[in-house]
């Protein structure tokens, strides 16, 4: 893990301090001083910040983004193996229904982070397989729904009264519903799985492993235990440490945040959102990850404004209190092709805002729209001047000894290049002559840069 402190900033070679003075002086004029605080950070560490020091322990209700942390949380504990994706939430939950005519029989993890177990607290429906209309669009319609709040109990008997009373309106995988009664069921696996509580699952595993450590993230004062998707209490200060372990692997491996952040609702037919139907994703573009929403550029070509995505797809956590987190990159296919998993500090990055001077309103939400729009152009902007110090990596003994044994056709030597990624101090990128990918490294094939921060 890295031994920094997450909350200083850090200087990027090739970008000075006045660089940044556009986006502080834009942020001023949108929301002014005494009401956001703003950070902007990558693989280097933080990057940017605005109104911290006024506003960075305020107590501040981060409402949904508290998915986010859960779903980390998740992924964290898959990696480790106390779960996987697709286990049937009846492998760790002995009274969830096993029948074969019982749709709610094949509900896994997956599709509680995903959020389509097809659970959705809708009146005058049935409990099982009799949905209202879910592969049905017509926007006139609008039914209260309601979920669970369990503010009192804990996970297993909460995920009981979702089972209990909550509405199973179509099978798994099929519909995609907002509401964090899917989340509810995924604790209840997390704490049968691991024989923790869930407080003490998100202090191991995320509050403890942030830098610092994470110490004023807490639910509400009338709820007895956390909640995984709302309800939570944080400060500016604690949810930047998050942003930074997430981001830089202290949390999960690289393939886990890419399946955080990538689409996870390829075959649904319709979304459900407070209580009307929608359409399912425009074709081609996912519109939900892992308690993350999804967005690119022909996401935002098609459908207009949003909060991020306009020049290189991301992901995001917005709050209904007007605070959003946004983490700038793409992933495989979507990666923009000067773009590679922690090899540009242009191209990846993220930030996030809390706005503590405006309520829940219409108003104020779109306004953190734009705010967040022309951070994410401004920022990419400014990124665009880092000097990365790639330089040319040369075989060295244990190199030129498994060449001996396995020969030095390319995919030898690309195997070796990426396995000195282990390396405390340095970062290895294999670019068969591509400078693109490695500015500096001229035409070298295997390339090294000084890591900033040091792994220990």
């Amino acid at each position: 893990a890295r031994n920094i402190d997450s909350n200083k900033v850090h200087a990027l070679p090739g970008i000075s301090d006045e660089a940044w003075e556009p986006l502080k002086q834009m942020i001023h004029g949108m929301v002014g001083d005494e009401h956001s605080a703003v950070h902007v950070g990558n693989e280097h560490g933080l990057l940017f910040k605005f109104g911290a020091e006024l506003l960075g322990d305020r107590k501040v209700r981060i409402a949904s983004e508290m998915k986010f942390i859960h779903s980390v949380l998740t992924m964290r504990l898959v990696e480790l193996g106390y779960v996987q994706l697709d286990d049937l939430l009846s492998k760790w939950l002995p009274w969830w229904p096993t029948e074969e005519t019982d749709s709610r029989s094949y509900v896994t993890l997956r599709h509680c982070l995903s959020m389509s177990t097809g659970f959705y607290g809708l009146k005058g429906v049935t409990m099982d397989g009799r949905p209202y209309a879910y592969n049905k669009l017509d926007t006139s319609i609008h039914i209260g729904w309601s979920e669970m709040h369990c503010k009192r109990v804990g996970p297993i008997t909460c995920a009981k009264l979702v089972l209990k009373k909550v509405p199973h309106i179509a099978p798994p995988g099929v519909l995609w519903t907002y509401s964090n009664d899917h989340l509810r069921l995924s604790v209840a696996v997390l704490v049968s799985a691991t024989g923790q509580s869930y407080n003490r699952l998100l202090k191991t595993h995320i509050f403890d492993r942030t830098s610092p450590p994470m110490r004023a993230t807490r639910p509400y004062e009338n709820y007895k235990y956390f909640s995984p998707g709302s309800a939570v209490y944080s400060t500016p200060k604690d949810y930047q440490r998050f942003l930074d372990a997430y981001f830089n692997g202290r949390l999960v491996s690289s393939s886990m945040a890419q399946l955080i952040e990538s689409d996870n609702v390829h075959n649904i037919r319709l979304r459900w959102f407070l209580g009307s139907p929608r359409e399912p994703r425009p074709g081609g573009i996912g519109n939900f990850g892992f308690g993350v929403w999804r967005s690119q550029p022909a996401l935002r070509a098609k459908l207009g404004d949003g909060w991020c995505g306009y020049h290189i797809p991301c992901a995001f956590a917005p709050s209904h209190y007007d605070s959003v987190a946004v983490l700038v990159r793409g992933w495989g296919a979507e990666a923009p092709r000067t773009c590679a998993w922690r090899h540009s500090s242009t191209c990846q990055f993220y930030f996030h805002i809390q706005n503590m001077g405006q309520d829940d309103s219409t108003e104020a939400f779109f306004h953190n729209q734009q705010l967040s729009r022309k951070i994410e152009a401004m920022v990419t902007n400014i990124l665009s001047g880092a000097n990365d110090p790639w330089q040319c990596h040369s075989w060295g003994a244990k190199d030129k000894n498994i060449f001996k044994k396995e020969g030095k056709e390319l995919d030898v030597q690309r195997k070796v290049c990426e396995l000195n990624h282990g390396a405390k101090s340095w970062d290895f990128i294999w670019t068969q002559g591509n400078a693109t990918q490695a500015p500096g490294c001229g035409d070298c094939w295997c390339c090294k840069r000084p890591h900033v921060q040091l792994i220990v």
